[in-house]
């Protein structure tokens, strides 16, 4: 299963590997496409398999995304939430997309998990952006 090899699903079972794919959707994306737009309803989850993306917030570049790099996760979290930016492939990216509303399908062991990433992988940005500003 190629997704075993990616970083943001290493702790995750096979099990859950397979739901999310069976109820998600692997997309292919060209250079310079965007996969999401800031300010529009946050109905899905990605996660990058293959390729690069820049998150762009206010026309300006603030992060660069790797495979194994998430985003949209919040929309799972929060009721009605809009885009906090917009994400642009920098080269052919593939990434494996889940909607907000499949997620309820999962089992609730699966659930518990695809949260606790969705936790960490907030607590890690909370924690860089507060280290950027103290410099």
């Amino acid at each position: 299963m190629f997704l075993r090899d990616n970083s943001w699903f290493k702790d995750f079972s096979p099990n859950l590997i397979e739901e999310l794919v069976n109820v998600g959707s692997i997309q292919t994306f060209d250079a310079n496409e965007l996969i999401v737009t800031e300010g529009e309803i946050a109905d899905s989850f990605y996660t990058i398999i293959s390729g690069g993306a820049e998150v762009v917030k206010n026309s300006e570049v603030v992060a660069h995304m790797n495979p194994g790099d998430s985003f949209g996760e919040l929309g799972h979290v929060t009721d009605n939430s809009r885009r906090t930016a917009s994400v642009r492939t920098t080269d052919v990216t593939k990434v494996l997309n889940v909607g907000m509303d499949t997620l309820e399908n999962l089992s609730c062991e699966n659930q518990a998990m695809l949260y606790k990433g969705f936790l960490k992988t907030t607590m890690e940005r909370l924690t860089a952006l507060q280290n950027s500003m103290r410099q």
